[in-house]
């Protein structure tokens, strides 16, 4: 089956900083959704960037549609969809010029589709874009990801500043985009949006991936332990995560039926905060 994005061993530093992406791996088939999850500074938006062309890679391999990408070849980006939260969007105009201005960027840009999204999004066509709200500019930028011929979106906390209708309008537009075979990656703080729509999960800290797990994987077999610091003893076939707290250790575990006193995960929150958190 064709991979609609395929990352291979990448690594990317800066100069005079520590920080830096090592040894990035993971895939995104038709009708995937990788949720990446990870605090501020864990690198989401850094691997993001690099993915999209806008940041360099050290080294390691990028493939959109099985085919490794070249940097005097753009023609890819005809097929993926980005919504940034720093909100990229041509801002002094209004979406009716936004249509014309995108009609001459993209071979298959569709008016149609575009204006059937504004339309679904209650947004109006002739105020300019700084009029509207945090909200709206993110729905302006999502109709325009999804007004081309793209197969793969990558979104960027792309809920951001909607409140809650509006989040799950959007929501129920993506699970229709996947349900036609294309892909999301997707990089939220808003956890529901994550467990509502991903399918596969992405955590990363300090710029590497702590786990790589299907959803239903993760809430199925995974679970939470708490011991005292002193009586620690949960081998690394089963440590996920752990973090120290008043003289305990709660560690994230696979297989958590093997693990003495565990107790199975509610939710991907639970995972999460011991990931993000966690000095093992």
């Amino acid at each position: 089956m064709e991979k609609l994005l395929e990352i291979n061993h990448l690594n990317k530093s800066y100069n005079q900083s520590e920080f830096h992406l090592s040894n990035i791996s993971f895939s995104i088939e038709p009708g995937e959704v990788v949720g990446l999850i990870g605090k501020n500074g864990s690198g989401k938006s850094t691997l993001i960037n690099t993915i999209v062309g806008n940041r360099h890679k050290d080294n390691g391999k990028i493939s959109f549609f099985d085919e490794e990408i070249d940097e005097e070849d753009n023609t890819y980006k005809e097929h993926i969809g980005v919504v940034f939260d720093d909100l990229r969007v041509p801002n002094k105009l209004t979406l009716t010029s936004i249509d014309k201005v995108f009609a001459n960027i993209y071979r298959t840009w569709n008016s149609e589709e575009f204006f059937s999204l504004i339309k679904e999004f209650e947004l109006p066509t002739q105020n300019k874009v700084n009029t509207f709200s945090r909200g709206m500019r993110m729905k302006t930028a999502l109709s325009i990801a999804m007004a081309h011929d793209s197969k793969l979106l990558i979104l960027d906390e792309a809920t951001a500043g909607m409140d809650v209708s509006g989040r799950e309008q959007v929501i129920e537009i993506l699970e229709d985009y996947t349900n036609e075979g294309n892909g999301i990656l997707i990089s939220s703080h808003i956890s529901e949006d994550i467990e509502q729509l991903a399918n596969k999960l992405v955590f990363m800290r300090d710029g590497e991936i702590i786990l790589k797990e299907n959803k239903e994987a993760l809430l199925k077999n995974y679970g939470i332990v708490e011991q005292p610091v002193e009586s620690f003893n949960i081998c690394n076939e089963y440590l996920v995560a752990s973090r120290e707290r008043n003289h305990n250790r709660i560690s994230l575990v696979n297989n958590y039926q093997e693990v003495p006193g565990a107790k199975q995960i509610n939710n991907i929150d639970d995972a999460t905060k011991i990931v993000m958190r966690g000095d093992k």
